[in-house]
């Protein structure tokens, strides 16, 4: 995507694009493309408005984050024995990373005398 915009010449609008992708832009969009659409056909033009107030009114919604949250943020399973094992064998072979981030960097951590992430 990034290389679409910069071959475009617009990688400035990035996030002015980004902001108008978010809700509850597109659902307005679809609301108004509805509103348009029902002057010629009544039923898919009431159909648009309809699924975009419901999807601005389940975008704000409690029960619907909670039920994505749950299904799409799947907590990982713990490691196993096994597994644990694996990864130990295969980081004398060179082929796992651990990667360890960080928000900042305390100057003097009193707790091991030295600088410490935070």
């Amino acid at each position: 995507m990034n290389t679409l915009l910069v071959l475009l010449g617009i990688e400035s609008w990035k996030p002015t694009l980004s902001a108008l992708m978010l809700p509850p832009v597109p659902l307005l969009l679809l609301m108004l493309i509805g509103t348009r659409v029902a002057f010629n056909r009544r039923g898919l033009g009431w159909l648009l408005v309809l699924l975009g107030a419901s999807g601005i009114w389940l975008s704000t919604c409690m029960g619907t984050a909670r039920t994505l949250e749950r299904h799409v943020l799947q907590v990982p399973p713990a490691l196993t024995a096994q597994r644990i094992t694996q990864l130990k064998g295969e980081a004398r072979s060179g082929t796992t990373a651990i990667v360890v981030l960080g928000g900042g960097v305390q100057a003097l951590a009193p707790e091991y005398g030295t600088s410490n992430l935070t």
